[in-house]
């Protein structure tokens, strides 16, 4: 029984610290989704095969890491834990805000092949119209010029002057080529038509890019998608920060009910412990005597046994004992050895990691800075005590792509922008991996090199 219930209590604090785990692993896949998004609007909206098949590795990249981690929220809710530890509501948000999240990404999207790129979409349409209106000699192509510049000038400068610059201009033309008697019937309606389809989808252009966001960053479905990503942050950040106080209640709940159940069972020995003393007392005491001599001389085996006890099952049990206390003390040599050597090694590491010339750090799950090397602190001149008294790896490396993530587990660098305390910068790549202990996220680790020097180079 004993045996039993210890293992019940290592399975379910086990099982408890697993649910956290989960929780931050999860956050670091969504975190990544978002960079994925991040690539997909920076790097798709130049690619020609996007806009002319549809497909995009990146999309498929995606729509896959969602899926899993929506499997992964999934399998979260339905652990008998999450409503223990009273997160159940705030998972269930998570869930709806991350499925609008991507019908968000998935209509930007869309709207982004809708508008194309070149010979596609919109863009492509009203290039194939001007094509065609500069075939016509008798039209003023100076016009038809006039009508592209406004239209490159409005997706420039995004000033809404040119939009109406645009449709007057193409008014204009619309009414010249009525009025010119040197136009035939049947090229006049086809000059039109053209013309009014060429407006028409140049003010659809204006009309999806409002809707995006792309000319307004403070309206449309990029703000939009930019608030979720917060919003999710900050979803996380309650689910975690609930989690890891539950987490510690349960633990200690878990606690009273073993130390209830091991003075339950102490009760138990106790009494029928008793009942069987009147026939072991006097060995015992006898051992007692023995083990408390073996004390007194610092673990020195000298005495044995009186011969009355030798038929005793005692005189076995100090035996055992004797070779117990053998064993503890050579245990005891070599763990004195192999502390003695833990701790040379680490000073060696320690050392060897002052004398990188690369800055190398440490920090705990949440980037807080846990060791810096030497190099660390000469090239974003802090001092040892300004680090010990808390700081975190956010404030000397920024990205503009989207969130800072460590222990990407790649081989592939990220490039930073890393922040001296002076506020000066430099370029640098950064080299990361997770620090587990015991199948628990403790933190990362890694490294940054400057690349001031390779930039410059590559300038000149």
């Amino acid at each position: 029984m004993f045996l039993g219930f210890n293992l019940l209590y290592i399975h379910q604090k086990s099982n408890i610290t697993n649910i956290t785990g989960a929780i931050y692993e999860l956050h670091l896949d969504v975190q990544k989704n978002f960079n994925l998004a991040d690539a997909f609007f920076s790097d798709e909206t130049l690619n020609q095969q996007f806009f002319k098949t549809g497909e995009s590795d990146l999309l498929n990249e995606h729509a896959q890491q969602f899926n899993e981690a929506i499997a992964k929220l999934s399998t979260l809710k339905d652990g008998s834990y999450i409503s223990r530890m009273g997160i159940g509501p705030s998972m269930d948000s998570l869930m709806a805000d991350l499925k609008y999240y991507n019908k968000v990404f998935i209509e930007l999207a869309d709207l982004t092949r809708q508008r194309g790129f070149k010979d596609f979409g919109i863009v492509g349409t009203m290039r194939s119209f001007v094509h065609q209106l500069e075939g016509f000699p008798q039209l003023n192509q100076t016009d038809v010029l006039g009508l592209r510049r406004h239209e490159k000038d409005y997706i420039i400068r995004n000033e809404a002057e040119y939009i109406t610059k645009l449709n007057e201009l193409a008014g204009a033309l619309v009414r010249q080529v009525k009025k010119d008697p040197a136009i035939g019937k049947t090229d006049r309606e086809k000059i039109i038509g053209l013309i009014n389809n060429y407006q028409a989808e140049f003010n659809a252009l204006v009309a999806i890019e409002k809707k995006m966001g792309i000319r307004t960053p403070e309206s449309g479905k990029k703000l939009e998608i930019s608030r979720l990503e917060e919003r999710i942050e900050m979803r996380f950040n309650t689910i975690i920060n609930r989690a890891e106080i539950k987490k510690v209640e349960l633990f200690r709940t878990l606690e009273i009910f073993y130390a209830f159940f091991y003075f339950i069972f102490l009760l138990t020995s106790i009494l029928l412990s008793r009942r069987i003393s009147v026939k072991i007392a006097a060995p015992l005491t006898k051992l007692t005597s023995h083990i408390k001599n073996l004390s007194g001389n610092n673990l020195r085996l000298h005495d044995n046994l009186d011969p009355y006890f030798e038929n005793y099952e005692t005189s076995i049990l100090y035996q055992e004992f004797r070779l117990l206390i053998e064993q503890i003390k050579k245990e005891k040599e070599d763990l004195q050895r192999s502390q003695l050597a833990l701790t040379e090694n680490e000073e060696k590491y320690r050392q060897l990691a002052n004398n990188l010339p690369q800055a190398v750090f440490e920090t705990d799950q949440f980037g807080n800075l846990t060791y810096v090397n030497s190099s660390w602190l000469n090239t974003f001149q802090f001092t040892p005590e300004e680090v010990e008294e808390g700081m975190n790896i956010t404030a000397v490396l920024k990205t503009e792509s989207g969130p800072l993530v460590l222990g990407d587990e790649s081989k592939s660098s990220v490039t930073y922008k890393a922040v001296r305390k002076d506020g000066s910068t430099l370029p640098c790549l950064v080299y990361t991996n997770r620090i587990h202990r015991n199948n628990k996220l403790r933190g990362f680790r890694g490294a940054i090199i400057d690349i001031s020097d390779r930039i410059k180079k590559k300038s000149k």
